[in-house]
């Protein structure tokens, strides 16, 4: 096959960036041509959103690619993810069920300044030979279904229209998806949510929103605004997310049959709503009208893909492929997932060897991936106003997140064929009890209408989650060791689960409350329940969680905001 590059990158934002730098970094040799609508610089701060990376994102970026020294001096390390949930009409932060970290942690995770970053990224790029075509669109695409034809793609840049032909094609385009229209793989999700979001340019520190002084004892040693902060109500939640540059992210996230994308969707609305929901944000808003920086919104946001990789030498990645929701900072840890699978692909077929079977590995693997984090937000919105369950919620999808995929990409094993098939059969039940137990936690929710005193509670000092689980994922073992080490975590999950459930059916006396959680649980874990089971250890690390009932007489915006 004669072609002009060995891979073509439609889209130079960070997931089209890194994938550049990552191809480079492993087959240097590697002919990649990059097309990107913007020029850079491109703007800091008000650039694009999803500024928060969690572990695995902030450890692609900074270890896989290797820009921690830019991460390091350049970005601000994240003192973890932060929720506020919803009392005495939001207008006092310490009045509120808190939940989140002390200190920053072992394994970092990054606020990133996008502009700044993908600045660097392209400075990057161009010094590893990539070629990188600036203020260009993509005009048309052939993808080629012989494998002994290349892709061809008509590109129109500053000087005119040219063609290029290519090996390998890369969709890094975003949510306009130009392979995924064309190939007609879009798939649907019932996640129907929504979001608007705005930057203002100074630091919104809610750490500053109250001055008592045992409530700011509580976190000493990193300023909470350091957090990705959430404001947590029924059907919502809000961020709060500091940027280096010195401005903040601002995001209402909302489920649309609860609070309509019409609510949110100019600036003024999105202020009036705040105003309505979360007071005390709205009057830092407020406070700094002059200091906007932009404005967005986004309607159903959420959306699948039937295929993110081919035996064809077609890819997607990033928003280009399937998306989920930014709950948990999940778009950079798919990023460099996605990127990771692409860089082995092109590589292998490089030196010559047949990607048949691998291929379908990583389509399969990267697409149940997707579909157990989409379980996490499908249909789970209402449960966001309902502290106890919300927290237990958290306390889950961390440890099913950590002992699974965040393990495995830590530990390089994505594109490792032989130990990825050899244990399919342990780590795809674990995914499959994920989706089990976002049921559970729907069920529980809608049955468990209680309101519950403020409590602070520290996910850091929960033993089996943090000092265990957290650090587990820098330690360094052989395969032997990783596959105990996931034998065990699945024995973890199961306990987890179990103890879940007695803790949610023990509270009540009431009969129909315990069928319909029993109903829903996972097998095993209903099974282990009915046997009269239980798991001590793990009970004595989640009692610092529980929350007591508040018997007082909900507020006139309480009523408002459950209504």
């Amino acid at each position: 096959m004669t072609h002009d590059f060995d891979v073509v990158i439609m889209g130079g934002g960070l997931a089209g960036l890194s994938l550049a730098i990552q191809i480079k970094n492993t087959r240097p040799e590697t002919s990649v041509f990059l097309v990107e609508k913007h020029r850079h610089p491109v703007p800091e701060a008000a650039f694009k959103v999803g500024e928060s990376s969690s572990e695995s994102g902030a450890h692609y970026f900074a270890d896989i690619l290797g820009m921690k020294q830019h991460m390091d001096e350049c970005q601000l390390q994240k003192l973890g993810l932060r929720f506020f949930f919803t009392a005495a009409g939001n207008t006092d932060l310490t009045q509120r069920v808190e939940a989140g970290p002390t200190f920053l942690p072992h394994v970092p995770g990054y606020q990133l300044d996008r502009g700044r970053f993908e600045n660097h990224l392209v400075e990057e790029c161009r010094a590893r030979g990539v070629v990188v075509l600036e203020e260009a669109g993509i005009r048309d695409v052939t993808v080629s279904k012989d494998l002994d034809t290349a892709h061809s793609v008509v590109i129109e840049g500053p000087e005119g229209t040219k063609s290029l032909t290519c090996r390998w094609l890369v969709d890094a385009a975003g949510r306009r998806g130009i392979l995924r229209k064309a190939l007609n793989l879009d798939r649907r999700t019932e996640h129907n949510a929504n979001a608007s979001w705005f930057r203002i340019a100074d630091t919104i520190a809610v750490e500053s929103w109250h001055n008592n002084p045992e409530w700011r004892a509580r976190v000493t040693k990193a300023p909470r605004s350091l957090s990705t902060t959430h404001l947590m109500g029924t059907g919502y939640w809000v961020w709060l997310i500091r940027l280096s540059s010195g401005s903040t992210s601002v995001g209402i996230v909302t489920d649309e049959t609860i609070h309509p994308i019409e609510t949110t969707n100019t600036f003024e609305r999105a202020c009036a709503w705040l105003r309505k929901f979360e007071p005390q944000c709205a009057a830092a808003v407020d406070a700094r009208l002059d200091k906007l920086q932009d404005f967005l919104t986004l309607r159903h946001f959420s959306y699948h893909a039937t295929r993110v990789y081919s035996h064809h030498r077609w890819c997607l990645v990033g928003d280009a492929g399937p998306f989920t929701d930014p709950l948990y900072s999940p778009g950079s840890d798919f990023i460099g997932f996605g990127n990771t699978y692409i860089t082995d692909l092109v590589r292998r077929d490089l030196s010559g060897q047949s990607i048949t079977r691998v291929v379908e590995l990583y389509n399969r693997a990267y697409l149940a991936t997707f579909e157990s984090f989409l379980s996490l937000y499908e249909n789970q919105y209402p449960i966001m106003g309902n502290a106890q369950v919300m927290v237990s919620k958290i306390v889950w999808d961390y440890a099913a997140y950590w002992t699974n995929i965040a393990l495995l990409f830590f530990r390089n094993k994505l594109t490792d064929y032989d130990f990825m098939t050899s244990n399919l059969p342990l780590w795809q039940p674990m995914l499959d009890l994920n989706r089990t137990m976002q049921r559970f936690f729907r069920t529980w929710s809608e049955l468990e209408q209680t309101r519950w005193k403020p409590k602070y509670i520290d996910l850091q000092a929960i033993p089996f989650l943090y000092e265990y689980l957290h650090r587990n994922l820098a330690v360094e073992r052989t395969d032997a060791d990783l596959r105990k080490v996931m034998e065990k975590h699945a024995r973890l999950l199961d306990d987890l689960s179990l103890e879940f459930a007695r803790r949610a059916i023990l509270s009540s006396d009431n009969l129909e409350r315990r069928n319909e959680l029993l109903a829903v649980l996972p097998v095993n874990a209903r099974e282990r329940f009915l046997r009269g089971e239980s798991c001590p250890e793990i009970a004595h690390d989640l009692e610092q969680i529980w929350l007591e009932q508040d018997v007082a007489e909900p507020q006139p915006m309480e009523m408002e905001l459950i209504g």
